[in-house]
C-alpha cells in the first residue's frame, strides 16, 4: 500500500504504537484516580477533562522526543529501520491531520443541518 513490506520492524512498529497508547490510558485513569481522592464529588466530566488536560504537557513532551527519534533513523537509518520508523511517523502525524478532518466534518454536518 505505501511501499514497505510488512515484516517483524511493522510488528514492532505496531507493538509500540499500543505501548505508547496503554501507557497514556494508565496515566490517565491514575491522575482521575488522584483526582477522585481529592474531591469525589467534582462532575465527571470536568474530572475527566482535568485529567487529561494535566497529562497533555507530559504526553507531548513524549510525542515530540518521539517523533524528532524517529526522522532521525527513517533518514540515517538503514532500510530495515525505514519500516519501523515509518509506521510510527505515521501514527505521529494522524494526531496533526485528524483535528483538521474533525473540523472539517462538523463544518459539513452544520452545512448539511
Amino acid at each position: 500500500l505505501v511501499g514497505f513490506e510488512f515484516n517483524l520492524s511493522i510488528v514492532a512498529a505496531i507493538l509500540t504504537i499500543v505501548g505508547y497508547s496503554m501507557n497514556d490510558t494508565v496515566v490517565i485513569y491514575d491522575r482521575i484516580r488522584e483526582f477522585l481522592k481529592i474531591d469525589d464529588r467534582q462532575d465527571i466530566q470536568e474530572l475527566i477533562n482535568d485529567a487529561v488536560n494535566s497529562t497533555l504537557p507530559r504526553t507531548l513532551k513524549t510525542s515530540v522526543t518521539t517523533l524528532l527519534a524517529l526522522v532521525s533513523i527513517y533518514v540515517f537509518g538503514g532500510e530495515i529501520l525505514k519500516g519501523f520508523s515509518f509506521a510510527l511517523i505515521w501514527h505521529y502525524t494522524e494526531y496533526l491531520i485528524l483535528p483538521f478532518f474533525l473540523i472539517r466534518m462538523q463544518f459539513l454536518q452544520e452545512l448539511l443541518s
